[in-house]
């Protein structure tokens, strides 16, 4: 999905998403700030088609080859849903438009990337270790080149249930921080924007406590940052992107590659000192979700298909 322009008025925004529908350019219209309405292609390779076709329409919209085709852009538009109707099997996502759009960041994307700021600056980026010791799972104590700790999760079992959360507002280094607040930008804003806040709120919490207590449990609780909830952000995010096109979540091929490449350099040790139970129990957490969300998931893990 790409946005194509904005067009002044509603009016003129059907007009010109008919006559895009007639030359079979499967298109989408929405409102944008003020009057103004906004025209995306739902396939790229028609984005630069649509382009020239948007320049000569703003150049002279009341030209005759603009006027009355809304009835050849719904009989494109029926034909289309004719030769998608599922055949033999029920309609998955696949067969759905995808909204996939720059969305603002909602309210709690906010205040979630104000709270690792936050506590960035309140810990000094981990350095001071008292102040740290209250966000993570368990007390630290550093001796020499060593720390002591215990699996047995005291603070929790006596009541700091938040202990499982709180690890993911730590951050060590400034580019840390930067980078898990840009992924935090860039996926959150699609989730809360499509799921709502509530369901976000959720989908965090439970994700922090899963990929955190790995962490934890494997490894130390000597570690920080919301890259366990980034990744399961991403995992839930491309799995509707593959199986569930109807949600109007989407992350790039570039992204994709990016990610798990970052994953697997950690997990190989090539980049030292990652938390990488964190980033696989976060990624497994959102792969899970968003798999056995989207349409016939169990159909395809049993039946194979697709």
């Amino acid at each position: 999905m790409r946005a194509v322009g904005q067009l002044p008025n509603e009016k003129a925004a059907n007009r010109f998403s008919d006559y895009l529908w007639s030359k079979k350019i499967e298109n989408e219209i929405e409102p944008d700030e003020g009057t103004e309405w906004l025209v995306w292609a739902v396939e790229e390779d028609s984005l630069p088609e649509a382009l020239a076709d948007l320049k000569r329409f703003l150049a002279n919209p009341e030209a005759a080859e603009f006027a009355s085709l809304d009835r050849e852009a719904r009989e494109v538009k029926q034909k289309l849903e004719e030769e998608r109707k599922p055949k033999g099997r029920r309609m998955t996502g696949r067969d759905v438009f995808v909204s996939v759009r720059s969305y603002r960041p909602g309210p709690l994307t906010y205040a979630l990337m104000c709270g690792c700021i936050t506590v960035a600056f309140f810990t000094n980026f981990g350095a001071n270790e008292a102040r740290s010791n209250l966000f993570s799972i368990t007390a630290v104590m550093h001796v020499g080149e060593y720390i002591q700790w215990t699996r047995r999760l005291p603070e929790v079992w006596s009541g700091q249930i938040w202990r499982l959360i709180t690890p993911m507002f730590l951050h060590l280094g400034v580019i840390h921080l930067l980078f898990n607040c840009w992924i935090l930008f860039s996926f959150g804003s699609q989730i809360e924007a499509r799921r709502g806040w509530f369901f976000m709120l959720i989908f965090v919490l439970l994700a922090a406590a899963f990929s955190n207590f790995l962490q934890y449990f494997f490894v130390s609780p000597a570690f920080g940052g919301f890259s366990g909830v980034n990744y399961a952000l991403f995992g839930y995010i491309w799995m509707k992107t593959k199986f569930d096109r109807s949600a109007g979540l989407g992350v790039t091929k570039e992204n994709i590659v990016l990610l798990v490449a970052w994953f697997g350099l950690g997990a190989l040790g090539i980049i030292p000192h990652m938390a990488n139970w964190c980033h696989g129990g976060g990624l497994f957490f959102g792969v899970v979700w968003g798999y056995f969300t989207s349409p016939n998931s169990l159909d395809r893990l049993i039946g194979g298909k697709r």
